[in-house]
């Protein structure tokens, strides 16, 4: 088992992946973080469904399709799974739960040995949809004072 004790090392690591693939401005940057756990098909449909997904065009029809393939990677068929729930359930929020999954599958695995990597991947991938997820629901709720916020009473 991997040791935590330098988890912001890690932190700092993905921080700095994020920051490279954000800056060259694309999105299969991204995808090639994850080679080790994505094939060239996986890649090449999730490309489809991010264009589907920030184009407001079929991202489900799109996640459909990595479903249905049966040489789809287990994170695949999760960053699929995720978006295509968002395109049904939050209609126009789906690019931010998929560029959640994306960055929380390449980021969780950043630098970390000895584990399975797929594992940690969709793992990551789950975290960081709700992540993003939260934060929109977060920005749809009326904000309550600090004080309150970080209250221990009931």
């Amino acid at each position: 088992m991997p040791e935590f004790d330098n988890a912001s090392n890690h932190v700092q690591l993905a921080a700095t992946f994020l920051l490279e693939d954000l800056r060259i401005r694309r999105f299969r940057y991204h995808l090639l973080r994850l080679n080790s756990v994505l094939t060239a098909a996986d890649v090449e449909d999730l490309q489809e469904l991010a264009r589907q997904a920030f184009q407001k065009g079929a991202a489900a029809d799109a996640a459909d399709k990595i479903k249905e393939r049966s040489d789809a990677s287990p994170l695949a068929l999760t960053i699929a799974d995720i978006t295509r729930t968002a395109a049904l359930l939050s209609p126009g929020r789906e690019k931010e739960e998929l560029m959640g999954a994306l960055m929380g599958a390449y980021l969780s695995t950043s630098g970390i040995q000895g584990v399975d990597r797929s594992l940690v991947a969709c793992l990551g991938a789950i975290a960081g949809a709700i992540t993003l997820k939260g934060e929109s629901i977060r920005d749809d709720l009326p904000e309550v004072p600090l004080s309150e916020y970080l209250s221990t009473a009931d």
